[in-house]
């Protein structure tokens, strides 16, 4: 047989290996996560110096919970390429997706709120310094009063 009659022939051409397609389409989804997940942790860096109220230990939750469900991705694109050989999907393939899946968009949304939370209290001390701000400028205007 010809080399070129072994590469059509359909059992080695079109191999097609199930665990190995999941483990790098997961590798692709968590690839597109990384970014967002290292954004978060270094606004979180960055703000734990200022405070770490509520909004601060709510982000950080959140950025934790993402973190785990790429941790489990990544978890799980290697046991789907080590399984590849002689795939059988264990029973427990569905809960470990769906505990990935649901740790990113649950640490997603924690990580909102407590960036709205954030938000709000900067809009806060935006509000009280501009009183303070027109509170000082309303004395100095009557003790230029007075004096003059």
């Amino acid at each position: 047989m010809s080399p070129r009659v072994a590469l059509l022939d359909p059992p080695v051409a079109l191999r097609f290996d199930i665990g190995s397609t999941m483990g790098i389409s997961i590798l692709g989804l968590g690839l597109l996560n990384l970014p967002l997940i290292v954004a978060q942790w270094l606004g979180l860096l960055a703000m734990r110096r200022r405070s770490k109220g509520g909004a601060w230990r709510c982000m950080m939750a959140g950025t934790l919970l993402s973190t785990l469900g790429w941790l489990l991705a990544l978890i799980m694109m290697v046991m789907m390429t080590l399984l590849s050989g002689a795939f059988r999907a264990p029973e427990w393939i569905g809960l470990w997706m769906m505990l990935t899946g649901s740790s990113q968009a649950l640490g997603s949304l924690v990580f909102a709120v407590g960036f709205a939370i954030h938000g709000a209290g900067l809009k806060r001390e935006a509000d009280r310094v501009t009183e303070l701000e027109m509170i000082i400028a309303a004395q100095n205007e009557q003790l230029a009063r007075h004096q003059g």
